[in-house]
C-alpha cells in the first residue's frame, strides 16, 4: 500500500468524536487557558510600552516564560482537526479554512489598522502603508492567523506526502537553528511542526474521551513543569544560539504544551467557564486588544495610579470578558460567521 493509501485509509479510522464533529472538552479546555495566556500577555506588554507597569526581572521572566510556549501550543491545537477537514477534499478544507482563518485576518487587520489610525494614542502607530501591506506583512497579533493560513496551504499542498511534510518540518527547525525567527516565512516555518504535531496527535485517544487516570496526569504535568522551568533557567543563566537555543525553544514548548493540555484534562469538568473560552477562543483573539487598548486609554485619561498587579488583573479581565460578550451577542444573532468570530456554539 503506499503512502498516500495509508493516509486515506486511516482517514477512515478517525475517533467518533472527531468524525462527527463534537466538542472535545479537553481541546476547549486547552483553548481556554492558551487564550487566557494570549490576553494575559498582552496586555502585560501593553501596560510595559505604555509605562504604566515597570519592566522588573520578575515581569521579563514572566512575559518569558508565556511567549516560550503559548503560541506553539495553539498551531498544535489547529492541527487537531486537519485530517478530518482534509477527508472532505482539498478544495473544501481550502474554503473552509479562507472563511475561517482568512477572512477573520483581513477582516479584524483592517479594523485594528483603522481603529490605531483614528486615536492616534496606540503604543504603535501604523498608518495607511500598513493597512495597504496586510496582505504580506501582518499586524499586532494577527500573525498567528497569517501564519497558520500558510501552514494549512502547505499542508493541503503535500496532503498524502506525509514524508514530504516532515522534511518540511525539519527544514522549519534548522532554519530557526540558524536564521532565527526575524520574518514571516522564519516565524512559520518555526512553528510548522507544531501544526504538524497536532495532526498527529489528532489520533491519540484521549481524541475519543480515552484519559489516563489521574495520578498519571498529575505525574506528567509535574514532568512537563519541571523540564519547561529547567529550559526557561538555563535560557536565562546561560548565552544560547544556533542549535543550543533552538533545542531548548522546542523542548520547552513540547513540556509546556504537555503541561497545558494535562492540566486542561484534569479541569475540563470542574472548570466550565474554561472550556466556554476555549470555545470562543477565535473571537476572543481577534477582539481583545480593542478593549485592553481601550481600558488602559482610559485609566491613562483619568490619571488613576493603580497597582501593577492590579492594573494588570482588571485589563485581563476586560481583554476576556469583552470579546466573550461579542461572540454571545453575535453568535444569537448568527452574525459570527461574517464578523470573523469562529463558530458559535451555544452554551
Amino acid at each position: 500500500m503506499g503512502e498516500g493509501q495509508a493516509l486515506a485509509s486511516a482517514a477512515i479510522a478517525l475517533p467518533a468524536e472527531v468524525e462527527r464533529g463534537r466538542r472535545i472538552p479537553w481541546i476547549d479546555a486547552t483553548r481556554g487557558i492558551g487564550i487566557f495566556l494570549v490576553v494575559l500577555a498582552h496586555a502585560e506588554r501593553g501596560f510595559v510600552e505604555a509605562g504604566m507597569m515597570p519592566l522588573d526581572p520578575a515581569v521579563r521572566d514572566f512575559d518569558g516564560a508565556i511567549y516560550a510556549f503559548h503560541m506553539p501550543l495553539f498551531f498544535l491545537l489547529a492541527g487537531l482537526h486537519v485530517e478530518q477537514a482534509l477527508a472532505a477534499g482539498r478544495p473544501a478544507f481550502l474554503t473552509e479554512k479562507l472563511k475561517a482563518i482568512a477572512w477573520p485576518y483581513l477582516l479584524w487587520s483592517t479594523l485594528h489598522v483603522l481603529t490605531v489610525m483614528a486615536t492616534g494614542s496606540a503604543n504603535r502607530p501604523l498608518d495607511l502603508h500598513d493597512l495597504a501591506g496586510i496582505g504580506v506583512r501582518p499586524v499586532a497579533q494577527f500573525w498567528f492567523l497569517y501564519a497558520l493560513f500558510l501552514c494549512c496551504l502547505v499542508v493541503a499542498a503535500g496532503w498524502g506526502r506525509f514524508r514530504l511534510l516532515t522534511v518540511i518540518a525539519g527544514t522549519g527547525i534548522a532554519a530557526h537553528a540558524y536564521f532565527g525567527s526575524g520574518n514571516m516565512i522564519l516565524q512559520t516555518a518555526q512553528l510548522f511542526p507544531f501544526f504538524l504535531m497536532g495532526i498527529a496527535v489528532g489520533r491519540w485517544p484521549a481524541m475519543r474521551g480515552e484519559y489516563l487516570d489521574t495520578p498519571t496526569l498529575a505525574t506528567i504535568l509535574l514532568g512537563g513543569a519541571l523540564i519547561f522551568a529547567a529550559t526557561r533557567l538555563l535560557q536565562t543563566v546561560v548565552a544560547l544560539g544556533g542549535a543550543d537555543h533552538t533545542i531548548l525553544f522546542y523542548v520547552g514548548a513540547g513540556a509546556g504544551i504537555a503541561m497545558t493540555t494535562t492540566l486542561a484534562i484534569i479541569l475540563r469538568g470542574r472548570m466550565p467557564w474554561l472550556v466556554r473560552l476555549g470555545q470562543a477562543s477565535m473571537a476572543i483573539y481577534v477582539a481583545h486588544t480593542f478593549f485592553t487598548a481601550g481600558f488602559r486609554m482610559a485609566v491613562q485619561k483619568m490619571g488613576l495610579a493603580l497597582d501593577p498587579a492590579w492594573l494588570l488583573a482588571i485589563g485581563t479581565i476586560v481583554g476576556l470578558l469583552g470579546p466573550l460578550g461579542l461572540y454571545e451577542f453575535a453568535g444569537r444573532r448568527k452574525l459570527s460567521p461574517i464578523l470573523g468570530l469562529g463558530k458559535y456554539v451555544r452554551s
